[in-house]
């Protein structure tokens, strides 16, 4: 029985069209406007304020999205200290040592118990905006 519905809730959620499934496809295509279309979706979702842990592994998981998408590697798999390995080959040393700096804020919130201010989590999406400014000036 239980078999069942793990079936279909897997045949509704690949098959069944969702609001996104019908979105236009164009922002797909550009990986910056894609990465701030959920940047906004993070951010109007306040899990700054109550899951701290939640909201800093989404907002990894958006940069090195956008950075996999825009730089074609796949920055996604990796961790910061690979990143930091990696990344120079893609952009500016000085641009490389921002990015990793943005990752290692993160780190100690997503896998120890760091517990930074809701100023300073909020803060994080404003820094997260400006860093893709700043790897789409140096492509």
């Amino acid at each position: 029985m239980g078999a069942f519905f793990g079936v279909r809730y897997l045949l509704k959620r690949f098959i069944t069209d969702t609001p996104e499934d019908t979105a236009p496809r164009e922002s797909l295509l550009d990986p910056k406007e894609e990465a701030l279309r959920k940047l906004a979706k993070l951010e109007g979702s306040e899990l700054w304020l109550t899951e701290l842990k939640s909201f800093y592994f989404q907002l990894s998981t958006i940069m090195k999205t956008y950075l996999s998408s825009r730089l074609n590697y796949p920055f996604l798999e990796e961790t910061t200290y690979e990143i930091r390995q990696s990344l120079p080959q893609y952009v500016s040393r000085e641009l490389a040592q921002t990015v990793y700096s943005f990752f290692v804020t993160l780190d100690p919130v997503k896998y120890a118990h760091h517990l930074p201010s809701a100023n300073q989590s909020r803060g994080l999406i404003t820094q997260a905006r400006e860093l893709m400014d700043e790897v789409e000036k140096g492509i």
